[in-house]
Order: structure tokens, then sequence, then C-alpha cells
């Protein structure tokens, strides 16, 4: 080969490595598209920004992001309540992050319309989620990062499941509500396949989000365990719930609601909790 050639095969390659962060290679083909203006509107989302994804470019925040705190704080809030979309408009971001559960069809529309490219969250399964992760990390220029965290999730299940009790425990997942209104995860749910994961057989009706509870119900499924997000006070008090085994044995968890509640960056924490709570194989 002549020696013309090898320098111009050599500035090709050179180039393609600092040239231009939108020719990154990821697994043998080129990254969709390399963001530098992200803005996430969901708590979820923006841990996984910040701890799995290239968080100096995460520039607009919600409220009610809180971890990890430290970097959270470091990003400009664009929504509270709803997103401030003037904001937004002004940032002009080219990547929006979001959770499918936080949004109605109206809103959904108004963040389309800011022409960015979106990223939602939608996995109601950890398979599901794990592959969406990998979807993040090719466009956040996190994959290393990424697979750090799947490995961790994929360990957690693989140590929960080999330690299940047999028979599985039923487990139900309440949302305490204020005096006697309680809310109850579907079995379709991220967070039921999260009770899965660590071992667990959850219990409730066929959907994909918490639903009113009919304690009726509850005392027909009896479940041996009841994970609460938050305080299980409310729960543990309720006087139609007297019967249910978990009540009677005081096998009511609660778990920090920012850590159950979000499909972010501590679903392999989840995990862990969930199997402790179950104990050990029976």
């Amino acid at each position: 080969m002549h020696r013309a050639s090898r320098l111009f095969i050599l500035a090709l390659a050179i180039c393609g490595i600092g040239c231009g962060e939108s020719v990154t290679i990821v697994g043998g083909k080129p990254r969709p598209k390399f963001y530098h203006q992200i803005v996430s509107l969901s708590p979820g989302t923006t841990e996984i920004a910040l701890q799995y994804g290239t968080a100096r470019f995460l520039v607009g925040r919600t409220a009610a992001d809180d971890y990890p705190k430290f970097q959270a704080n470091k990003v400009p809030i664009v929504a509270s309540v709803k997103p401030d979309y003037e904001k937004i408009a002004s940032i002009k971001p080219d990547l929006i992050l979001y959770d499918a559960l936080l949004y109605n069809d109206q809103d959904v529309t108004k963040i389309k319309a800011t022409g960015a490219d979106l990223f939602v969250v939608s996995a109601n399964t950890v398979d599901d989620f794990i592959s969406q992760l990998y979807t993040f990390g090719s466009l956040a220029a996190g994959e290393t990062n990424v697979s750090s965290y799947v490995d961790r999730i994929l360990a957690a299940r693989s140590s929960a499941q080999g330690d299940a009790a047999n028979p599985k425990l039923k487990v139900a997942i309440l949302m305490p509500g204020q005096g006697s209104e309680h809310m109850i995860a579907g079995t379709d749910s991220f967070v039921a396949d999260l009770v899965r994961a660590a071992g667990g057989e959850p219990v409730g009706p066929k959907a994909d989000r918490f639903v009113s509870l009919s304690p009726e119900f509850l005392v027909g499924q009896n479940p041996d365990i009841i994970i609460t997000s938050g305080e299980g006070q409310a729960v543990l008090a309720d006087a139609r719930l007297a019967s249910v085994k978990a009540i009677k044995a005081r096998r009511v968890m609660g778990v920090k609601s920012d850590v159950l509640l979000r499909r972010g960056s501590r679903v392999d924490k989840v995990i862990d909790a969930l199997h402790e709570a179950f104990g050990a194989k029976k």
C-alpha cells in the first residue's frame, strides 16, 4: 500500500474518533444521533440520565427530581406540576425524556410540539425496561454505564429467584390513601414484575398501573405480604382488611415512594429490598 494511502486511511480513522461524536460506533452500527440538549420530564428518567447517560448534556428537569440530589440540583427546573413549555422552547432541546405513566394524551401532544426527539419509558416488565435502557444508552453515549446497571439488575433478579420461597409468597403492592381509599398495583404493571423478579407472586386486578382497591378483593386474594408505597400504617389500621393474612401477621412493609414507584436508576435495589422482605427460601 502506498504511503499516501496509508496516511489517508489513518486520517479517516482519527476523524472517526474525534471529528464528530455523531459518528461514534455502537456495537458495529452508527449511533442514531448524538444529543447535546436533553430535557427530562420525569424523576425516573432524570435518574437514568444523570447516572447512566451523559449528565453534562441534561439541561432541564422537573421540580420533583431529587436523586442523585447533588447532581439534580445543578440542572435547571423546567416543570413542576406541568411542564413549562415556553421555558422548554427557549432551551431548544434535541431530546426529551419522560415516563409514559405521568403524562396524558394532551400533555404528550404538547411535548411532541417542541420538535425534539423523544425517549419514553413505558416498560411494564423488567426485560422490556432493560431493552429500553440499552436504547437510551445508544442515544446518550452511556452504553458502558447502562451495561453495568443492567448487569446489576440481572444479578439481583437471579439471586432473588434462586432463593425464592416455595410455594411463592403472594404479594400485594398498595398505595395507601388518605383515610381508607387505597390503590393496588395491577398484575401487568412494572412494579408487579418487580415482585416476580424478587421471587414473589403479585396479586391484584389485571391492569398495568395502580387502580382503586376493593377491600373485598384484597380479602379474597389474601396475600401473604403487603408492600406499601411509603408508610403502611393506614393499611394496618384499616378494619376492613383485618382478616387478611398479611395484616394479621403484621407482614406489611413500607418502601419509599421515590424508590418503589420510579422506573429509574434503582431497580436493582428495589428487587433486593423486596426479596429481603419476602424472606429466604422456605
